[in-house]
């Protein structure tokens, strides 16, 4: 605050703003996705606009790009939705129009691949656990069925059941896990991924 002071505050304010309508509006324009409610602030909600996007599977498409978009699990009436948190350090016209332009293209990959298709036996089995009464076992047992297993390795993609153009399951794709996107700077929910 004392090295930039008021005047800096205020201008990278300012830009963060910009950024952020650029991104709302790019974002209307995508084919497949809609904006949650119109952004008071500098946080966007995204979610699928019809069942053939995923945004689970846009997830993994642009994390495949280098970027990382924060997945939120439907809740209540809520829908899934990908989070873009837009700070001053990713906020420069070029970095959102590279962003619009990774997103359009991870879309358009999400669409072929289609919806993530969560495993009938690792549905059932989460529906059976008790979070209450989870034993250490119990865990090692459900992520095991996850495809995490008790390794060091993560799954590449989060979206559990993803198929590939030609049908094919996505590498690593039988787990919800979210822990996947190691890559990406911390704390920040629109950020490029460092590989």
């Amino acid at each position: 605050m004392q090295h930039i002071g008021t005047e800096g505050c205020t201008e990278l304010a300012l830009r963060v703003h910009r950024a952020t309508g650029a991104l709302v509006r790019g974002i209307v324009a995508i084919d497949g996705l809609r904006v949650l409610g119109p952004p008071d602030a500098s946080l966007v909600a995204v979610a699928a606009d019809g069942p053939d996007v995923d945004p689970f599977v846009v997830a993994d498409e642009i994390r495949e790009a280098g970027w990382y978009l924060q997945p939120q699990p439907a809740y209540g009436s809520s829908p899934a939705t990908l989070h873009l948190t837009v700070t001053a350090a990713v906020a420069g016209e070029e970095s959102v129009a590279a962003l619009l332009d990774a997103l359009a293209a991870a879309v358009r990959r999400a669409r072929e691949r289609g919806p993530a298709v969560v495993d009938p036996e690792l549905r059932a089995a989460a529906a059976a656990l008790d979070p209450d009464a989870l034993t250490p076992e119990e865990i090692d047992a459900a992520l095991e069925l996850a495809g995490i297993g008790t390794s060091e390795a993560l799954p590449e993609r989060m979206a559990p059941g993803a198929r590939g153009p030609a049908g094919d399951a996505a590498p690593g794709s039988r787990s919800a896990c979210c822990r996947g996107h190691r890559t990406a700077v911390p704390g920040a929910g629109v950020s490029r991924a460092r590989t």
